[in-house]
Protein backbone atom coordinates (compact mmCIF):
# COMPACT_ATOMS: atom_id res chain seq x y z
CA UNK A 1 0.00 0.00 0.00
CA UNK A 2 0.95 3.65 -0.43
CA UNK A 3 0.15 6.26 2.20
CA UNK A 4 0.43 10.04 2.35
CA UNK A 5 2.47 12.16 4.75
CA UNK A 6 -0.61 12.94 6.85
CA UNK A 7 -1.12 9.21 7.48
CA UNK A 8 2.51 8.74 8.56
CA UNK A 9 2.20 11.77 10.85
CA UNK A 10 -1.01 10.37 12.34
CA UNK A 11 0.89 7.26 13.47
CA UNK A 12 4.05 9.15 14.38
CA UNK A 13 6.17 7.37 11.78
CA UNK A 14 9.33 9.06 10.55
CA UNK A 15 10.05 6.18 8.19
CA UNK A 16 6.92 4.28 7.22
CA UNK A 17 8.45 2.09 4.51
CA UNK A 18 8.05 -1.59 5.35
CA UNK A 19 5.65 -1.00 8.23
CA UNK A 20 2.19 -2.55 8.60
CA UNK A 21 -1.04 -1.06 9.85
CA UNK A 22 -1.71 -2.04 13.47
CA UNK A 23 -4.56 -4.49 13.79
CA UNK A 24 -4.84 -8.28 13.86
CA UNK A 25 -7.58 -8.48 11.20
CA UNK A 26 -5.59 -6.91 8.39
CA UNK A 27 -4.43 -9.22 5.62
CA UNK A 28 -0.72 -9.44 4.96
CA UNK A 29 0.43 -6.10 3.61
CA UNK A 30 3.34 -3.68 3.57
CA UNK A 31 3.74 0.07 3.09
CA UNK A 32 5.88 0.50 0.00
CA UNK A 33 5.73 4.27 -0.45
CA UNK A 34 4.84 7.61 1.08
CA UNK A 35 3.59 10.45 -1.15
CA UNK A 36 3.41 14.13 -0.35
CA UNK A 37 0.06 15.41 0.86
CA UNK A 38 -2.28 16.46 -1.93
CA UNK A 39 -5.86 17.66 -1.92
CA UNK A 40 -8.08 14.68 -2.66
CA UNK A 41 -11.10 16.41 -1.12
CA UNK A 42 -12.44 19.95 -0.98
CA UNK A 43 -10.14 22.86 -0.14
CA UNK A 44 -12.55 23.55 2.69
CA UNK A 45 -11.03 20.61 4.56
CA UNK A 46 -7.52 19.78 5.69
CA UNK A 47 -5.66 16.98 3.92
CA UNK A 48 -6.33 13.88 5.99
CA UNK A 49 -4.69 10.46 6.21
CA UNK A 50 -4.88 8.53 2.94
CA UNK A 51 -4.21 4.92 2.01
CA UNK A 52 -4.04 3.74 -1.60
CA UNK A 53 -4.17 0.04 -2.42
CA UNK A 54 -4.85 -2.08 -5.48
CA UNK A 55 -7.10 -4.45 -3.54
CA UNK A 56 -9.53 -2.64 -1.18
CA UNK A 57 -10.17 -5.88 0.74
CA UNK A 58 -6.74 -5.54 2.33
CA UNK A 59 -8.07 -2.50 4.19
CA UNK A 60 -11.74 -3.37 4.52
CA UNK A 61 -11.14 -6.64 6.39
CA UNK A 62 -9.01 -4.99 9.02
CA UNK A 63 -10.63 -1.65 9.80
CA UNK A 64 -12.58 -1.18 13.00
CA UNK A 65 -14.64 1.86 13.99
CA UNK A 66 -13.41 3.87 11.00
CA UNK A 67 -15.68 5.94 8.78
CA UNK A 68 -15.00 5.71 5.05
CA UNK A 69 -15.78 8.94 3.22
CA UNK A 70 -15.32 7.49 -0.27
CA UNK A 71 -16.79 4.35 -1.76
CA UNK A 72 -14.42 1.36 -1.58
CA UNK A 73 -15.34 0.36 -5.12
CA UNK A 74 -12.35 0.15 -7.49
CA UNK A 75 -11.36 3.40 -9.15
CA UNK A 76 -9.03 4.34 -11.96
CA UNK A 77 -7.67 7.85 -12.35
CA UNK A 78 -6.53 8.41 -15.92
CA UNK A 79 -5.04 11.39 -17.70
CA UNK A 80 -6.45 11.63 -21.22
CA UNK A 81 -5.13 13.60 -24.16
CA UNK A 82 -7.58 15.97 -25.88
CA UNK A 83 -9.09 14.40 -28.95
CA UNK A 84 -11.63 11.71 -29.72
CA UNK A 85 -13.14 11.22 -26.28
CA UNK A 86 -15.64 8.60 -27.45
CA UNK A 87 -12.88 6.22 -28.63
CA UNK A 88 -10.81 6.82 -25.49
CA UNK A 89 -13.84 6.20 -23.27
CA UNK A 90 -14.59 2.91 -25.01
CA UNK A 91 -11.00 1.74 -24.59
CA UNK A 92 -11.07 2.63 -20.90
CA UNK A 93 -14.33 0.74 -20.50
CA UNK A 94 -12.82 -2.39 -22.03
CA UNK A 95 -9.87 -2.24 -19.63
CA UNK A 96 -12.23 -1.67 -16.72
CA UNK A 97 -14.28 -4.72 -17.58
CA UNK A 98 -11.12 -6.83 -17.56
CA UNK A 99 -9.86 -5.71 -14.16
CA UNK A 100 -13.10 -4.90 -12.30
CA UNK A 101 -15.26 -7.80 -13.40
CA UNK A 102 -18.95 -7.11 -12.96
CA UNK A 103 -18.54 -3.73 -11.26
CA UNK A 104 -20.50 -1.03 -13.10
CA UNK A 105 -18.44 1.30 -15.27
CA UNK A 106 -19.02 4.97 -14.45
CA UNK A 107 -16.95 7.74 -16.00
CA UNK A 108 -16.61 11.18 -14.42
CA UNK A 109 -14.25 14.02 -15.26
CA UNK A 110 -12.17 15.63 -12.52
CA UNK A 111 -12.67 19.17 -13.80
CA UNK A 112 -16.45 18.70 -13.76
CA UNK A 113 -16.33 17.24 -10.25
CA UNK A 114 -14.24 20.17 -9.03
CA UNK A 115 -16.61 22.61 -10.70
CA UNK A 116 -19.55 21.07 -8.86
CA UNK A 117 -17.56 21.22 -5.64
CA UNK A 118 -17.05 24.97 -5.86
CA UNK A 119 -20.18 25.92 -7.79
CA UNK A 120 -21.60 27.87 -4.86
CA UNK A 121 -18.39 29.91 -4.61
CA UNK A 122 -18.46 30.58 -8.35
CA UNK A 123 -22.07 31.71 -8.16
CA UNK A 124 -21.21 33.94 -5.21
CA UNK A 125 -18.37 35.46 -7.23
CA UNK A 126 -20.73 36.23 -10.13
CA UNK A 127 -23.29 37.78 -7.79
CA UNK A 128 -20.66 39.95 -6.11
CA UNK A 129 -19.23 41.04 -9.48
CA UNK A 130 -22.63 42.04 -10.86
CA UNK A 131 -23.57 43.80 -7.62
CA UNK A 132 -20.25 45.69 -7.65
CA UNK A 133 -20.78 46.87 -11.24
CA UNK A 134 -24.33 47.99 -10.48
CA UNK A 135 -23.16 49.77 -7.33
CA UNK A 136 -20.40 51.56 -9.23
CA UNK A 137 -22.87 52.59 -11.96
CA UNK A 138 -25.51 53.84 -9.53
CA UNK A 139 -22.90 55.59 -7.43
CA UNK A 140 -21.41 57.28 -10.49
CA UNK A 141 -24.82 58.52 -11.63
CA UNK A 142 -25.57 59.87 -8.16
CA UNK A 143 -22.17 61.54 -7.93
CA UNK A 144 -22.63 63.12 -11.36
CA UNK A 145 -26.02 64.52 -10.36
CA UNK A 146 -24.58 65.84 -7.08
CA UNK A 147 -21.67 67.46 -8.90
CA UNK A 148 -24.01 69.04 -11.47
CA UNK A 149 -26.17 70.56 -8.75
CA UNK A 150 -23.15 71.83 -6.80
CA UNK A 151 -21.56 73.38 -9.88
CA UNK A 152 -24.80 75.06 -10.83
CA UNK A 153 -25.05 76.65 -7.39
CA UNK A 154 -21.43 77.81 -7.45
CA UNK A 155 -21.20 79.05 -11.02
CA UNK A 156 -21.32 82.73 -9.92
CA UNK A 157 -18.57 82.12 -7.39
CA UNK A 158 -16.42 80.38 -9.99
CA UNK A 159 -16.95 83.18 -12.49
CA UNK A 160 -15.90 85.83 -9.95
CA UNK A 161 -12.79 83.79 -9.07
CA UNK A 162 -11.86 83.61 -12.76
CA UNK A 163 -12.35 87.35 -13.17
CA UNK A 164 -10.10 87.91 -10.12
CA UNK A 165 -7.35 85.86 -11.79
CA UNK A 166 -7.82 82.31 -10.53
CA UNK A 167 -6.32 79.72 -12.89
CA UNK A 168 -8.26 76.80 -14.28
CA UNK A 169 -6.00 74.35 -12.42
CA UNK A 170 -6.68 76.01 -9.05
CA UNK A 171 -10.42 76.04 -9.72
CA UNK A 172 -10.34 72.37 -10.70
CA UNK A 173 -8.57 71.50 -7.45
CA UNK A 174 -10.99 73.67 -5.46
CA UNK A 175 -14.06 72.02 -6.94
CA UNK A 176 -12.73 68.45 -6.77
CA UNK A 177 -11.16 68.32 -3.32
CA UNK A 178 -14.43 68.00 -1.42
CA UNK A 179 -15.36 64.95 -3.49
CA UNK A 180 -11.92 63.44 -2.92
CA UNK A 181 -12.49 63.95 0.80
CA UNK A 182 -15.86 62.18 0.61
CA UNK A 183 -14.29 59.26 -1.26
CA UNK A 184 -11.53 59.03 1.35
CA UNK A 185 -14.13 58.92 4.12
CA UNK A 186 -16.01 56.17 2.28
CA UNK A 187 -12.81 54.16 1.92
CA UNK A 188 -11.97 54.54 5.60
CA UNK A 189 -15.41 53.18 6.49
CA UNK A 190 -15.60 50.43 3.84
CA UNK A 191 -12.09 48.93 4.09
CA UNK A 192 -12.44 47.55 7.66
CA UNK A 193 -15.89 46.14 6.84
CA UNK A 194 -14.60 44.54 3.64
CA UNK A 195 -11.56 43.12 5.41
CA UNK A 196 -13.77 41.61 8.13
CA UNK A 197 -16.18 40.01 5.65
CA UNK A 198 -13.38 38.64 3.45
CA UNK A 199 -11.51 37.26 6.46
CA UNK A 200 -14.63 35.42 7.64
CA UNK A 201 -15.25 33.97 4.16
CA UNK A 202 -11.65 32.86 3.69
CA UNK A 203 -11.64 31.27 7.14
CA UNK A 204 -14.03 28.61 5.82
CA UNK A 205 -11.16 27.26 3.67
CA UNK A 206 -8.45 25.16 5.28
CA UNK A 207 -6.01 26.38 2.62
CA UNK A 208 -6.33 30.03 1.70
CA UNK A 209 -4.46 33.15 0.69
CA UNK A 210 -3.90 36.15 2.91
CA UNK A 211 -5.52 39.54 2.41
CA UNK A 212 -2.85 41.89 1.10
CA UNK A 213 -3.01 45.67 1.61
CA UNK A 214 -2.32 45.98 -2.13
CA UNK A 215 -5.89 44.87 -2.81
CA UNK A 216 -7.34 47.77 -0.84
CA UNK A 217 -4.86 50.26 -2.32
CA UNK A 218 -5.80 49.17 -5.84
CA UNK A 219 -9.54 49.25 -5.02
CA UNK A 220 -9.19 52.72 -3.52
CA UNK A 221 -7.27 53.99 -6.54
CA UNK A 222 -9.90 52.59 -8.93
CA UNK A 223 -12.71 54.12 -6.88
CA UNK A 224 -10.96 57.48 -6.90
CA UNK A 225 -10.38 57.34 -10.66
CA UNK A 226 -14.02 56.44 -11.33
CA UNK A 227 -15.22 59.27 -9.11
CA UNK A 228 -12.87 61.83 -10.66
CA UNK A 229 -13.80 60.69 -14.15
CA UNK A 230 -17.48 61.07 -13.23
CA UNK A 231 -17.21 64.63 -11.92
CA UNK A 232 -14.44 65.83 -14.23
CA UNK A 233 -16.76 66.52 -17.17
CA UNK A 234 -19.13 68.69 -15.16
CA UNK A 235 -16.26 70.36 -13.31
CA UNK A 236 -14.34 71.23 -16.46
CA UNK A 237 -17.52 72.40 -18.14
CA UNK A 238 -18.10 74.85 -15.28
CA UNK A 239 -14.47 76.01 -15.20
CA UNK A 240 -14.40 76.62 -18.96
CA UNK A 241 -17.64 78.63 -18.90
CA UNK A 242 -17.12 82.22 -19.98
CA UNK A 243 -17.58 84.35 -16.81
CA UNK A 244 -19.24 87.07 -18.88
CA UNK A 245 -22.22 84.80 -19.55
CA UNK A 246 -22.62 84.06 -15.86
CA UNK A 247 -22.22 87.63 -14.57
CA UNK A 248 -23.86 89.75 -17.24
CA UNK A 249 -27.16 89.86 -15.31
CA UNK A 250 -25.53 90.70 -11.96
Amino acid sequence: MIINEAFAKEYGWTDAIGKKLPGKNFEDHEIIGVVKDFNFASLYTKVGPLVMVEDPTVILKGIENINIDNSPLPKLIIRMKPGNMAVATEQIKQVWNKIAGEEEFSLTFIDQAMERQYRNDQNLGKIVSIASLLSALIGSLGLYALASLAMQNRIKEISIRKVMGASEQSLLVLLSKEYVFLIAVCLVVSIPVTWYLMKNWLSTFEYRIGISPDVFILAGAISLLIALATISFQTLKTVWTNPVKSLKYE
